[in-house]
């Protein structure tokens, strides 16, 4: 009877080891290529042309940083007669996109220049094959088709990891000494996902009823790759994780009222890898010394039995 219920201790612990062995196997999934869209809806203008500028992939290389500040973390003071007044950090943000001669004034300090919130608009997409194919057929440029069709033939569109924010505010910037008064729109684009994703990348495709040229925009923070001119330009980064996002900005010289135009996000999606795939060592070693102590146990009883 002892011999029995050993024999089941033993065929029970070789199970669980197996069924350890089995899930571990489960957990561990190799890097599946998969690229999220996040595209709002277009307007009329459609989206750039190609006047082929920088050219290339639409991706940059070795970009692994984002802007530390988000538009969360901007407030409204008191409002003005003319609108809201904006806080010291997003006034700093805004002011850098203006070059001293639109103002026909070096003075910049708060008391000479005025920065007012004048509109403000967002959208949270998703992405879709359909909406792609919209983009793709919308568009001119040579380099934009590129990307997109790269996308189109990848297997990316059917996980939706990624989630792209975009939102835009308009302001007006007056020099009291001087009178004169430019507009600024900022654009920020929050990128989220729901698994790790590495190799991310950011495309931008501006339409040119909001933008003819790369020229026309402003990038305060961090600066990304110009694909073309007129203009199409991109962000890269190493990876992405659900627990921390990304944020990229730029300034459009002039007043917009509502984003219409495309943004991309996309990348690798992956998952932590825990042990390597196959049995372990150590489990081959707990297996073969079980079945070996199983025959000798057999062994010793049939060798007493037999003398």
């Amino acid at each position: 009877m002892q011999v029995i219920q050993i024999l089941l201790l033993i065929i029970l612990l070789a199970f669980r080891a197996v069924r350890c062995i089995d899930n571990a196997g489960n957990s561990n999934t190799t890097s599946n290529y998969s690229i999220s869209l996040s595209i709002s809806s277009s307007s009329g203008g459609g989206s750039s042309g190609g006047s082929g500028g920088g050219g290339g992939g639409g991706s940059s290389s070795g970009t692994t940083s984002t802007s530390s500040d988000t538009s969360s973390s901007d407030s409204f003071s008191s409002p003005s007669s003319s609108g809201p007044t904006i806080d010291s950090v997003l006034r700093s943000r805004v002011l850098n996109s203006v070059d001293t001669s639109e103002l026909s004034t070096t003075d910049f300090s708060e008391g000479n220049i005025e920065v007012v919130s004048v509109g403000e608009d967002n959208k949270v997409t998703k992405s879709s094959s359909s909406l792609v194919s919209e983009v793709l057929s919308s568009t001119d440029s040579s380099s934009a088709k590129d990307i997109l069709e790269r996308i189109l033939k990848s297997s990316a569109l059917k996980g939706e990891l990624i989630t792209t924010s975009s939102s835009l505010r308009s302001f007006s910037i007056t020099a009291k000494d001087t009178g004169k008064s430019v507009d600024r729109t900022e654009v920020t684009i929050d990128v989220s996902t729901i698994e790790n994703v590495s190799d991310v990348f950011v495309v931008e495709i501006i339409p040119k009823d909001v933008a003819s040229n790369v020229s026309e925009l402003s990038f305060t923070d961090l600066k990304p790759v110009i694909i073309e001119e007129d203009p199409i330009f991109s962000w890269n980064l190493t990876s992405l994780s659900p627990s921390e996002g990304a944020s990229f900005r730029y300034f459009i010289k002039k007043k917009v009222d509502t984003l219409s135009w495309t943004s991309v996000a996309g990348g690798n999606s992956y998952r932590e890898e825990g042990s390597s795939s196959g049995f372990p060592v150590a489990l081959y070693f707990l297996i073969a010394a079980g079945i070996l102590f199983i025959i000798l146990i057999i062994y010793h009883f049939w060798h007493r039995h037999n003398s």
